[in-house]
């Protein structure tokens, strides 16, 4: 689960952002298991924002009817 790493529920952006970070480091460091989590994370962030501009793009078409 993307939003729980290492037991720890990750509930904001900032979070996520960071953990990318520090998993990105560790990566470089050969930690392959923190690069393939914080690319789960990257995957879950791209899907929550294609589904909110999935939103306000139905918004601003039904406004745009009204």
């Amino acid at each position: 689960n993307p939003n729980r790493i290492g037991g720890q529920l990750m509930t904001t952006m900032i979070e996520k952002l960071n953990y990318i970070h520090f998993a990105i480091q560790e990566g470089l460091n050969s930690n392959e298991v923190e690069l393939e989590q914080a690319l789960e994370v990257v995957e879950d962030l791209r899907e929550l924002w294609e589904s909110h501009i999935r939103i306000h793009h139905q918004r601003d078409d039904y406004d745009n009817e009204s």
